[in-house]
């Protein structure tokens, strides 16, 4: 039976997740497959002016992210698995940054009361999401390829905890697999490293 795969692609600052979420979506699509991306909201919020020091209000900022992926991802899910069941053939959702990415970016209370406005747990965002792809920060292990990108105002100790707090955030999905910068003491290159993170996406439709 048809159904729809939902793929998450998480990742510190400069990780490559969102390259690496155009690049398995351009190739699923020259192998045929229908295929849904879901873009990451605070990218949406930053680009429009609205960021957590203008609201002054971290918290409120990510609620506000979370309320808006949560609706979206509901529809577009929706969506899906009817034209899953119309075409009898699977659709692949790639999620840039899923709903458990934002407990990244606040302490334990404010995101537990993120859950509780909305009547969910932990294991319900977890089961939302067929697999989760992290690519490490570049500043950990391939600092020639980082580009500072929205956390500009970040120091290099900043964005590594949060790297690790990013990582920290999925820690519990059954199919989380983690992309380094380096392996058995060798560098990947950044090619190889999307190459790398498209055949795990394979393994899952």
């Amino acid at each position: 039976m048809a159904k729809t795969i939902k793929l998450v692609f998480s990742g510190g600052d400069s990780g490559g997740k969102t390259t690496a979420l155009n690049y398995s979506a351009k190739h699923l699509k020259e192998l045929g497959f229908t295929v849904l991306i879901i873009e990451e909201f605070a990218t949406h919020f930053l680009k429009a002016g609205l960021s957590p020091s203008l609201l002054k209000d971290t918290a409120a900022f990510e609620n506000t992210i979370f309320k808006c992926q949560l609706y979206e991802e509901t529809i577009i899910f929706e969506i899906a698995d009817k034209l899953a069941r119309q075409s009898e053939k699977n659709i692949i959702i790639l999620i840039d940054r899923g709903l458990c990415g934002i407990k990244a970016f606040l302490n334990d209370d404010e995101f537990q009361l993120i859950l509780q406005e909305h009547k969910l747990t932990m294991n319900d965002l977890l089961k939302r999401y067929d697999a989760v792809f992290h690519l490490v920060t570049t500043l950990d292990g391939a600092p020639e390829y980082y580009k500072k990108a929205h956390r500009i105002d970040w120091g290099r100790e900043k964005i590594l905890k949060n790297e690790e707090e990013s990582k920290n955030a999925w820690l519990g999905h059954p199919q989380f697999k983690i992309f380094p910068n380096i392996k058995d003491g060798k560098k990947i290159d950044f090619k190889e490293k999307l190459k790398t993170v498209f055949r795990a996406v394979c393994m899952h439709i």
